[in-house]
């Protein structure tokens, strides 16, 4: 995990969570060369989740941004969408999200008054989305059409006698 965060993580931590980082590693280590070889695997345990604490966000910071760096590049399954098409998808995606952000404060400001987003209505906005969705990302690649076959004659067979 040190050279994680030298290397790897680097982009990802600021430098005081390296420092604290650093100190609690060297903090356990420390302690596992002392006083950790006769303690119980409890005691491990515990001191792992520590520091597993302060290096899990580090991990999921480096690993979310590398997953939307992949998201954002061209995938190539969709090539043959339209830009204009894809827009379209994406402005719908949107106001879909908007629409659901505007319900949930309406709910969040009377959270004791009647639901005002109802299970039946979220699911119907739902189908009507992913319908509309998957008739565009899905459609169908275009054939390439095949060479036209030339006319060359063949020469002729011969059969040797056997």
């Amino acid at each position: 995990m040190r050279n994680m965060l030298c290397d790897k993580l680097q982009d990802y931590v600021t430098g005081y969570e390296r420092e604290e980082m650093s100190v609690r590693l060297r903090e356990t280590e420390d302690w596992l060369y002392e006083d950790g070889d006769d303690e119980i695997r409890n005691f491990h345990t515990a001191r792992l989740a520590e520091l597993k604490k302060l290096g899990d966000p580090l991990e999921t910071r480096q690993r979310e941004d590398s997953s939307s760096e992949a998201a954002q590049m061209k995938d190539l399954k969709f090539d043959h969408v339209h830009a204009a098409a894809k827009g379209k998808v994406i402005s719908d995606c949107y106001k879909a999200e908007e629409w659901l952000k505007g319900k949930k404060r309406q709910h969040d400001a009377f959270p004791n008054a009647n639901p005002v987003l109802l299970v039946a209505e979220l699911k119907k906005k739902t189908q009507i989305l992913d319908r509309f969705c998957k008739q565009i990302m899905t459609k169908a690649r275009p054939v390439a059409s095949k060479p036209a076959p030339t006319s060359e004659p063949k020469p002729p067979r011969i059969y040797a006698n056997l």
